[in-house]
This record gives structure tokens, C-alpha cells and sequence, in this order.
């Protein structure tokens, strides 16, 4: 009998475990949401521009800082002065039958602290494809030394080629101090036959570039515009002087414009979306944007992105601009990524984009947009 009933218990037991065991629900294991496909570009210009363009002025004459260098810091602008460095200390540049005041080493050091970038024009400008070699390159030592010392923090240097005259011989020995040279052509017909830059110039140290001379006018020069736009391109802009009428003549440069038309191309680049820099941070950029290679991976809403660039930092020191694109979404990001980063981590989810970590720790100017 206890028997019977022991049996009739675990009969009662186990209907009461099925019975529970039905009332529970299926439960499916978690589903790891979709890891989201992200594609990086760096873009060809900062921020995305449709073009580059940098103004440089030639001789170190002082209406560049007394004219030429004030009108761009009203706009928000930098430009390059290439300076004849072995004139400076005297200020006096005797060319040809004219003598010509130059502004000095405080006030070159000046316009750098104001962000414009001061490159080398030669010791005391020769024709250096006449001269021999020996001394052709002691022109370009003297003159680096020089800006090296006066002005150190700047980073890689770039060159000015007198009377816009280069050769293989003298291109080779300006390779081994700076980064960039700028050629020219005198007019807008030689200029474009020349061949305008688009993404990158033929010769990294014959750029071509545009004399802006007085006897040209605005609409000769809007040709040249046009097809810098047109092709998305660098153009670089070529000027010595700047004249308000009232400056004494010594202290103009050689063929000087009009400061109402040099006011009326700054406006007209400054309503353009045109990424307007010194020579040597355009160039800076290509090269970088050039070298430089991306690779993204994704952790959940985490992004992370390697930056692999053989370049060094403290010369080629200018950020790069990023795209990130995501599939099936119309939002996209904008990063400005340091010279010396190497690595981004951001959080993508609906509260950001934000900066989850950085390499190297203490990375500089490391900006994220949000473009929907």
C-alpha cells in the first residue's frame, strides 16, 4: 500500500513539472543588431572644398606688410611670403636701377604669429639656373638656415624660384632642403597652356603658378578661375606688389596691382567655396592625403579608425580632412584628424558621434561634423 501511494506521488510530481514546463516561454537568444558598413575617404581639399587656392608674394617688399598681409587678415585669410633672406637685415634690395624697401626679420616673424607663412625666395636672388652649382645650392642653404633660425616652429619649408626659372640640376638640390617650389608663368594664356593643377601638381618643385601683373585685367584672370573650379584644382597666384596710391614708391614691389583689385580676387575667392592657404599647407595636404592610408573597423556603435602615414609629423603638420560614409543612411561624418594620430575610436549610436579615445592620448585638433 505505502508503495501504491509513493508511486501516485511521483505520478502527481512529475504532471506538475510538465504542466510548468508548458507554461514557459520560448526565449530566442539575443540578436546582435547589424554592424553598420562604413566607408572613410579623405577628401581631396580641407573641409571638403571644391577647390585650393594659395596667394604668395615674391621679394619680401614692405607693402606686403603694409597692404598685402592686413586685407587677408580682415578675411580670415593666410598667404605666403617668400623673403630674400640675406637682404632683410638691411632692409634695402637694390634692383636693377630701383631700391627697394623690405619689411624685417620682427615683422616676418609677426606675419607668421598672425598664421601667414614665410618661405624662401634665396639669399639675394640670383638666377639660380645661372649660376654654378656649388653656389646655386649655397643660396638655398643660407636662406633656409636663415628662416630656420628666425622663425623655428614653422614646419617644412617651401622655395620661390626667381624670375620663376628652374632646371632638373637646380630642382634636385632644393629637393634636399624643402618640401615644395613654386614656378610661375607671367600671363593667364601661358598659365593655362602650361597646365592649371588639378589634384596634385606634374613637379612638386616647379608649381605652376599665375603672375598676377597689372597689365591683365579681372576678366583675363576669370578664365583662369573657371577652369581651377571646373576641375576642382589647386591654383596658386603669383604676386610682388601692392599699391593704394599713397604708399611711397620705395616700398612698393615689382609690378604692383591695385589694392581695390586685390580686394575685389579676395572677395571673390572668400564667396567661393574655395579652401584658401599658404602654399606650403596645400602642399603639405597632398602630400599627406596622398600617402596616408585608412582603415576602418566597427565594434557594435564603436568606429575605429587606423591611420597609417609614413610621413613625419612635424613637418608635413597639417590635419586632414575625412569623410565617413554609411551605408543605407543618408548621414555622414566629417573628422579633422591630426598629423601625429594614429588611431580614432568614436561612439556613432543616436547620442553622438563622440571621441571614445585617441592615439597618440594627447592628440591635437581632432574636430567630428555631423553632416546629414
Amino acid at each position: 500500500m505505502r508503495h501504491l501511494r509513493f508511486h501516485h506521488r511521483l505520478l502527481l510530481i512529475a504532471a506538475a513539472v510538465l504542466t510548468a514546463c508548458r507554461t514557459i516561454p520560448d526565449v530566442e537568444p539575443p540578436v546582435e543588431p547589424p554592424r553598420p558598413v562604413v566607408h572613410a575617404e579623405i577628401l581631396r581639399w580641407k573641409n571638403g572644398a571644391e577647390a585650393a587656392v594659395s596667394i604668395t608674394f615674391d621679394d619680401s617688399t614692405l607693402d606686403h606688410y603694409l597692404l598685402a598681409a592686413p586685407e587677408l587678415d580682415r578675411r580670415g585669410m593666410a598667404a605666403t611670403f617668400f623673403v630674400i633672406t640675406g637682404l632683410m637685415d638691411g632692409g634695402v634690395w637694390h634692383d636693377g636701377p630701383v631700391e627697394r624697401q623690405l619689411f624685417s626679420w620682427s615683422q616676418a616673424r609677426e606675419l607668421a604669429e598672425r598664421g601667414h607663412e614665410i618661405g624662401s625666395h634665396t639669399h639675394s636672388h640670383p638666377d639660380l639656373t645661372r649660376l654654378e652649382p656649388f653656389l646655386a645650392e649655397r643660396q638655398l642653404v643660407r636662406s633656409y638656415q636663415r628662416i630656420r633660425r628666425e622663425i623655428p616652429n614653422q614646419g617644412g619649408l617651401t622655395f620661390a624660384w626667381p624670375y620663376w626659372r628652374s632646371n632638373d640640376r637646380t630642382q634636385l638640390a632644393a629637393s634636399r632642403y624643402y618640401i615644395a617650389a613654386r614656378g610661375g608663368q607671367a600671363t593667364t594664356p601661358r598659365y593655362l597652356h602650361a597646365g592649371s593643377i588639378e589634384a596634385r601638381p606634374d613637379n612638386m618643385l616647379d608649381v605652376n603658378a599665375l603672375g598676377m601683373l597689372p597689365r591683365e585685367t579681372l576678366e583675363t584672370w576669370h578664365e583662369a578661375a573657371e577652369d581651377l573650379l571646373q576641375h576642382g584644382g589647386w591654383g596658386v597666384l603669383s604676386l610682388h606688389g601692392i599699391d593704394d596710391g599713397r604708399i611711397p614708391h620705395g616700398a612698393l614691389g615689382w609690378e604692383p596691382l591695385h589694392i581695390e583689385v586685390y580686394r575685389r580676387i579676395l572677395d571673390y575667392l572668400r564667396a567661393e567655396d574655395i579652401w584658401v592657404a599658404p602654399f606650403g599647407s596645400v602642399a603639405k595636404y597632398i602630400e599627406r592625403r596622398d600617402t596616408t592610408r585608412l582603415t576602418v573597423s566597427t565594434n557594435g556603435a564603436e568606429i575605429s579608425i587606423d591611420v597609417d602615414s609614413p610621413l613625419d609629423p612635424r613637418i608635413y603638420d597639417v590635419p586632414l580632412t575625412v569623410a565617413l560614409r554609411f551605408d543605407g543612411s543618408p548621414r555622414n561624418m566629417q573628422l579633422e584628424l591630426a598629423p601625429e594620430l594614429r588611431r580614432v575610436t568614436l561612439d556613432v549610436s543616436a547620442a553622438g558621434p563622440v571621441v571614445v579615445s585617441t592615439e597618440p592620448k594627447q592628440s591635437a585638433a581632432l574636430t567630428v561634423a555631423l553632416r546629414e
